[in-house]
């Protein structure tokens, strides 16, 4: 859809910081579309996984005007979202779980700072540097045992399934992502975070 070369975009603004500072959004245009879009910029030295990175220090896609979900609920509905926007949103998280799993990607980092929405109100489900595969030398396993990659907090955690967080030799699954989404749906329904005041160490033990 967008022509790799970056001569064909212009830089417009900074939207954010992300990654644990590890890559910042810029939102841009790609001038042979006159078309707006957001560009994230990657920083190699701040990144342990060099090698790949080198080779995508650039991602664009199309420009998600209202941000994440988590943007929306800090700045206009800090007691929540109503609910049929929450129904809205959490169909389309769906919907893009449900194409991930059917090409055996579990998505392990579903939250609303991941969940993007343009100015038409389309939903974007971002966050994939989390993602595992279930394919392995082309077969499909039936569970995973690895944690996704730690965030800059460990934030992540709040949102993971005690399955996931267990970390014992029945794994996980796709299941796993449902759970996110049952945290995904308290979180914008009210506004806050489940599981925001228990301490990081007793994620493990006691979720």
């Amino acid at each position: 859809m967008f022509n790799p070369d970056i001569n064909d975009y212009q830089l417009t603004s900074i939207i954010s910081e992300c990654c644990g500072g590890m890559a910042v959004v810029y939102s841009a245009i790609y001038k042979p579309l006159d078309h707006s879009v957001a560009i994230k910029r990657y920083f190699v030295d701040k990144s342990k996984e060099k090698a790949t990175l080198i080779q995508e220090l650039y991602v664009v896609s199309p420009l998600m005007e209202f941000g994440s979900c988590r943007d929306i609920l800090d700045r206009y509905f800090r007691d929540g979202l109503p609910e049929l926007a929450c129904a809205i949103i959490l169909r389309d998280v769906l919907l893009a779980l449900q194409y991930l799993h059917k090409q055996f990607y579990i998505h392990r980092s579903v939250r609303a700072s991941h969940v993007l929405v343009d100015i038409n109100g389309n939903v974007c489900l971002s966050g994939l540097r989390s993602a595992a595969s279930m394919m392995v030398q082309g077969r499909k396993q039936k569970q995973l045992h690895n944690l996704p990659p730690p965030d800059h907090d460990n934030a992540n955690l709040l949102w993971l399934s005690p399955e996931l967080l267990e970390q014992n030799l029945r794994g996980y699954d796709e299941q796993s992502d449902i759970y996110s989404v049952g945290m995904l749906s308290c979180e914008l329904a009210n506004g806050t975070i489940p599981f925001s005041e228990v301490p990081t160490t007793l994620m493990f033990t006691e979720k």
